[in-house]
């Protein structure tokens, strides 16, 4: 059994996801360590992207090799931290691809995508920032109101297929979802 923890933050963007995790962060003694989207051993400095829905879809071939390629990632992951007593944060995660595939390029299809993605490292908790879709969409308009609001569905579908999650709304002070989270790892026994 591992002894590290893996808590993930889903939502839009927008939704306060970085805001939630550096507040956590700060308060407390926890060992920690923030992770973007997917751990990356082979680079040592992630390429930034503007507006990453103004690129085009990859080929199906080039989703593969990126797919395997974060797959590996995740494996190395596992195996490094194996014995870690350290919390990881994640600010998006695998999942992504599955509710916002145009973010990361990605045209594998749903069934193969899902297939490989099932033997990643499950997390430990999940906990989704949603809210109004107008008001979020007024803090950040990286997307369009219409693409929000399908990517908010999407993401409250896709997480009820966990029981470890929990679903905050990013309008709530700050405070309050971070004494949430911090309330519900101590259930986990961190």
């Amino acid at each position: 059994m591992k002894n590290f923890k893996i808590i993930v933050f889903l939502g839009v963007d927008g939704a306060g996801k970085s805001t939630l995790i550096e507040s956590i962060i700060k308060k407390n003694e926890l060992k920690y360590e923030k992770v973007h989207f997917a751990p990356d051993y082979f680079r040592k400095k992630k390429n930034q992207i503007g507006n990453p829905h103004n690129k085009k879809y990859r080929g199906i071939i080039f989703s593969f090799l990126k797919i395997s390629y974060w797959f590996i990632n995740y494996q190395i992951f596992k195996i490094v931290n194996y014995n870690s007593k350290k919390i990881f944060f994640f600010d998006r995660y695998i999942y992504d691809i599955i509710i916002d595939p145009l973010r990361y390029r990605f045209s594998l299809s749903n069934k193969l995508t899902k297939l490989i993605i099932k033997f990643i490292i499950k997390p430990d908790l999940i906990i989704l920032l949603t809210g109004n879709p107008n008001k979020i969409y007024s803090r950040k308009k990286e997307l369009k109101l219409k693409n929000m609001v399908r990517l908010n569905n999407k993401y409250m579908k896709f997480i009820k297929e966990f029981d470890q999650k929990i679903i905050l709304n990013c309008f709530d002070k700050i405070d309050f979802n971070k004494n949430k989270v911090l309330n519900y790892l101590k259930k986990l026994s961190l």
